[in-house]
């Protein structure tokens, strides 16, 4: 698993300077992908799995996540999680904005752990109203 990560950050870097070159992106049936903003907007390169399995050294992922969006030419933010994460961020965002920050926010908190097993916790609006806190995690 530790390789095919490795692989498919690899990958990523370069898909991601494609974003940045404004290179034609195409669908696999050939339709154009367009891409707003793009030279300018954070590009979030996501590596996705089947499952956070156990057995996985998350340490080492979160030092190689860390050290490739940092090191990276673009300002490009390299993601390892599996498909119930990302089902999970991506359900309760209202925008791509939105989206992008919570992406942003769990990066932070991964180079800040040290480890990539990492799972976003998002509480109810209510919740989040009886705290003072606005949706997106910011003071309100």
């Amino acid at each position: 698993m530790q390789k095919d990560i490795k692989k498919g950050l690899g990958q990523l870097k370069g898909a991601a300077g494609n974003v940045r070159a404004g290179t034609p992106l195409l669908a696999a049936d050939g339709t154009p992908i367009e891409i707003p903003n793009r030279e300018i907007s954070i590009v979030h390169a996501i590596v996705l799995l089947s499952e956070m399995y156990h057995a996985v050294d998350w340490k080492a992922v979160a030092k190689e996540i860390v050290e490739v969006t940092e090191n990276h030419r673009s300002e490009t933010m390299f993601h390892v999680m599996d498909l119930s994460e990302l089902k999970s961020i991506a359900a309760r965002c209202r925008d791509g904005e939105h989206f992008s920050n919570r992406l942003l926010q769990r990066w932070c908190r991964i180079k800040e752990r040290g480890t990539a097993y990492i799972r976003m916790i998002t509480l109810p609006d209510e919740v989040l109203e009886a705290l003072g806190d606005s949706e997106d995690g910011t003071p309100s």
